[in-house]
């Protein structure tokens, strides 16, 4: 975590020249399945940018949802949106996102999600960052909407950590991780990547895994987008049981990376969380030794992580979070321990009706 948070440091703010109109056409895409509870505010968000009108077009894809959501979507009179039904015969969000990219008529695309709240000034900071760069796939913050209970709350914090480990291990080069909600590439590199044919087989990794390919082809072409105005906003799961069906979705692409510094990453963030749990269960067995290992692995995990977290929250004005972290604490040692141990035995999972294992199908 020290490392991490020298690698944040070193990453600037994002500067661009706002006195500049951008000239790029630009396609704003949102795959959405049974969301008519926020579609109306997504697209109200992407429609009110400030971005020039005949250069944006929004184009909403319906995934064979069981409520409004279309609905809703195609009662919106604006003549930059364009709403789409996926045929009869596809499912799955990169379906969606495949049948939209088809359709659509911007050189960049940029995606976010229906549950998301966005800025008026997110696509112009994208495309500009993009035509003064030499950028051609770029990954911008997602954080997590102040929530007031106690999952809500830790949810925000863990997702700052996330934002930071993504921009960590893209300046680093090391791993490369990002987020379909806040992502922009170019329509051209999409297709030089064979969109999502490699990995067509895991029904997540829509980003992530298209950011590792383009990666491998040539990782001087990736960038992290660090200002406030490319932050995306969402909301986090309400229950312990949507968390952790999310992060077992999430999981299920873990299979297909590519990049060992995340493997690393990621083990070693299983096996501090382990560290505390084994010592715990050894404590009758054998006493104060173990009770005296328990606390020290606590306590180094705690303190670093509350660092780390203080750097990240601060950077997105989320410094509230960390009241109560003790608590945060504990369900983030719970969540680390539940989801890798249901990973490892290929739990199911279910989100939207649509249902899979975590691992290679």
């Amino acid at each position: 975590l020290l490392w991490l948070g020298w690698r944040w440091r070193k990453i600037p703010v994002t500067v661009t020249d706002d006195s500049c109109i951008p000239s790029t056409r630009v396609s704003v895409i949102i795959a959405a399945r049974n969301e008519s509870n926020s579609i109306c505010h997504v697209l109200s968000d992407v429609l009110s940018q400030d971005y020039p009108r005949g250069l944006l077009e929004v184009i909403l894809i319906d995934d064979h949802s069981e409520d409004e959501t279309i609905e809703l979507a195609r009662a919106i009179d604006d003549g930059r949106l364009k709403v789409f039904a996926l045929p009869a015969g596809a499912h799955g969000k990169k379906a969606s996102l495949e049948y939209a990219i088809k359709n659509a008529t911007g050189k960049l695309l940029l995606f976010t999600d229906a549950d998301c709240r966005i800025g008026v000034s997110w696509a112009k900071k994208m495309a500009l960052v993009y035509e003064q760069s030499q950028y051609r796939l770029l990954v911008g913050p997602v954080v997590y909407s102040a929530g007031h209970s106690r999952i809500e709350r830790f949810q925000s914090l863990d997702a700052a950590g996330m934002m930071g480990l993504t921009g960590a291990g893209i300046e680093s080069g090391l791993f490369y991780l990002g987020n379909g909600a806040n992502l922009a590439y170019e329509r051209q590199l999409f297709e030089e990547l064979g969109g999502f044919a490699s990995h067509a087989a895991t029904p997540s990794g829509d980003d992530v895994l298209l950011i590792m390919e383009a990666a491998q082809s040539d990782d001087s072409q990736i960038g992290f987008v660090k200002h406030s105005d490319a932050v995306v906003r969402t909301n986090p799961m309400k229950t312990w049981s949507g968390m952790l069906n999310q992060r077992l979705r999430w999981a299920s692409k873990s299979a297909y990376y590519q990049w060992s510094g995340l493997f690393f990453v990621q083990a070693l963030a299983f096996l501090a969380c382990a560290a505390v749990a084994v010592n715990i269960a050894l404590v009758p067995f054998v006493g104060k030794p173990a009770a005296i290992g328990a606390l020290f692995s606590l306590l180094v995990k705690s303190m670093s992580d509350y660092k780390w977290l203080r750097l990240t929250t601060g950077t997105f004005g989320q410094g509230d979070n960390l009241r109560g972290f003790s608590i945060s604490e504990a369900l983030h040692l719970s969540t680390i321990l539940s989801v890798g141990l249901m990973t490892i035995m290929r739990s199911p999972w279910s989100w939207k009706g649509r249902s899979g294992f975590v691992g290679r199908l």
